[in-house]
């Protein structure tokens, strides 16, 4: 159930973005702007991106916001001073999950939008009008995806959208002096444009304790675009109080070139939370996952794909209680959150999965009751049960990647090929790139797993 009508509640915006100098007017707000930095047009959705036009320094200053310039929740804690409509935006926030907090401050957004003479209106004039983000895919390409970890998210961010909205639609009862929106109706398409707004755009401030309040959105600096090697970062100066001084400032972290964008790191985030939060996927990302579910059955038809007998030993799904005493000390022993292990990202294998083979493995629990949990989790000849079992371990765990692998609908090849058509939807384009992400990172793992098997039978073979 995807969601539709964003464009409808937020086009008044993209109609006056050319009229607006989002630069002029930080500088006019007590901020300064390089005098090289450029605002052009990505070419996509995403919006708008910040360029050099000239040479400069690392450690220069490139942009400066003063307090009052990010848009931030409004605190709660200040409800005294706050208007009555801001009052009933603080109390409709509450009632957003923690893990959709976008939603919260896309409250603030679509509060300021409705006003009359708003503060923040040249910048929210130029947000984009539609986004990428999957909420707004059709349900083909949502299906296209072919990933059930994200699809369950879009699933449920849409179904929570569809209910926000009708939970809206009650505040239609309310004076317009104390309506949170002027009066207008807010479907769930406009709820979904200001999650979109927020979720690819605002930063959570170190600095802001209140979690309703940590989140803002950072006029001009919230253009750079994401880099895991970026060549600029913010930083904050919360010394002092007063509105009128330096509050968050973009520096070089090299050298710049006249040509170069100007880039952030959002943090090191896997192509899930890239997709679902910006739009947009990276590939070979150092920090993505696959995200599955511990199993004992799993892991047992890892095994028989490994070609591993287990004479005399408990299937996997069935394991001894030593061994269910060590899983349950790893939280793989219940049903529940705690399950989710992982293959890639920088540690190639999750370590709790890692060392729940080494537990299952092993035939005895004599050799375990030297190992600590910790040890047990991480990779290295101190950290093995033995020779015999690791073997049996990484045998395994190439099983499992074969398995998570083949569940896929389409091969590399077909994505290939689809992603060649010129005429494919960028939505559609999207789901593939994201789907050919997650097979190329089993691919990589794999074979690095592999490569550690070698390496085990070369060692093993010298000392015979």
């Amino acid at each position: 159930m995807p969601v539709h009508g964003a464009r409808r509640w937020s086009s008044a915006a993209s109609a006056f973005a050319a009229s607006v100098d989002l630069r002029g007017w930080v500088k006019n707000q007590g901020g300064f702007v390089w005098s090289g930095l450029h605002v052009v047009h990505s070419g996509s959705s995403h919006g708008m991106g910040l360029v050099a036009t000239q040479d400069l320094p690392q450690g220069s200053t490139i942009i400066t916001l003063p307090r009052r310039v990010p848009m931030p929740m409004p605190d709660p804690e200040n409800a005294a001073v706050l208007a009555p409509s801001e009052g009933v935006i603080c109390e409709i926030a509450n009632r957003v999950p923690e893990e959709l907090w976008a939603m919260r401050l896309g409250l603030k957004l679509l509060y300021e939008r409705a006003q009359k003479g708003s503060y923040w209106w040249p910048y929210i004039s130029m947000l984009p009008h539609s986004f990428t983000l999957p909420i707004f895919f059709s349900g083909v390409d949502i299906e296209s995806i072919d990933y059930a970890p994200v699809t369950h998210q879009v699933k449920k961010r849409c179904r929570f959208l569809l209910q926000f909205s009708a939970e809206l639609a009650k505040l239609e009862s309310l004076p317009e002096e104390v309506h949170p929106f002027a009066g207008q109706s807010v479907d769930s398409g406009a709820l979904g444009w200001a999650m979109a707004a927020v979720s690819s755009r605002a930063f959570r401030i170190h600095g802001v304790t209140n979690k309703l309040c940590s989140a803002m959105m950072l006029p001009l600096i919230d253009m750079c675009n994401h880099s895991f090697q970026p060549n600029a970062h913010i930083e904050e100066d919360l010394s002092r109080d007063a509105q009128d001084v330096s509050f968050l400032k973009v520096v070089t972290k090299r050298n710049l070139e006249k040509g170069s964008a100007i880039t952030l790191n959002y943090g090191p985030l896997s192509n899930d939370l890239l997709l679902l939060d910006y739009g947009f996927v990276i590939p070979d990302n150092p920090h993505d996952r696959i995200e599955l579910r511990y199993d004992g059955s799993l892991m047992e038809n890892a095994r028989m794909i490994a070609g591993l007998s287990r004479t005399g030993s408990p299937p996997f799904s069935s394991p001894a209680s030593w061994q269910v005493d060590r899983l349950k000390q790893l939280g793989l022993a219940d049903s529940g959150e705690s399950q989710k292990v992982t293959l890639g990202g920088p540690e190639e294998v999750d370590g709790r999965l890692l060392a729940a083979l080494r537990i299952l493995h092993a035939e005895s629990q004599e050799p375990l009751e030297r190992r600590e949990l910790v040890s047990l989790q991480a990779w290295g000849v101190e950290s093995m049960v033995s020779s015999d079992n690791e073997e049996r371990v990484l045998r395994t765990l190439c099983g499992l990647a074969a398995i998570v692998f083949n569940q896929f609908k389409t091969t590399i090849e077909e994505d290939e090929a689809k992603l060649s058509d010129k005429s494919l939807a960028e939505t559609s384009r999207i789901a593939v790139q994201f789907r050919l992400t997650k097979k190329r990172l089993v691919v990589r793992v794999l074979e690095s797993l592999k490569k550690r098997l070698m390496d085990l039978r070369a060692v093993r073979a010298e000392f015979q």
